[in-house]
């Protein structure tokens, strides 16, 4: 129901439907969408504000995307795959 809210551009419910979602568990990826339904407002220090909780949740999550993508990086390093 997030993202059908999100891809209609309907800001103030997809916020609605995150906060509900964000009630009951701390989660970086709602807290992007989040700051997604501000920034689309124009309200960029509001955005700001949750994608930087959203990157903060994420470093201190031991699963967080973040270290999930550094793991995948490191593992591909391993198998002698080069950079891009």
């Amino acid at each position: 129901m997030i993202e059908r809210a999100i891809a209609a551009s309907d800001w103030p419910r997809a916020r609605r439907l995150i906060r509900e979602e964000l009630k009951n568990r701390d989660d970086h990826w709602l807290l992007t969408r989040l700051s997604l339904t501000y920034y689309e407002q124009k309200q960029y220090r509001k955005s700001l504000q949750y994608v930087t909780e959203a990157l903060h949740s994420t470093v201190l999550s031991a699963r967080g995307l973040g270290l999930r993508w550094n793991a995948g990086h490191v593992e591909t390093k391993k198998e002698g795959a080069s950079d891009l």
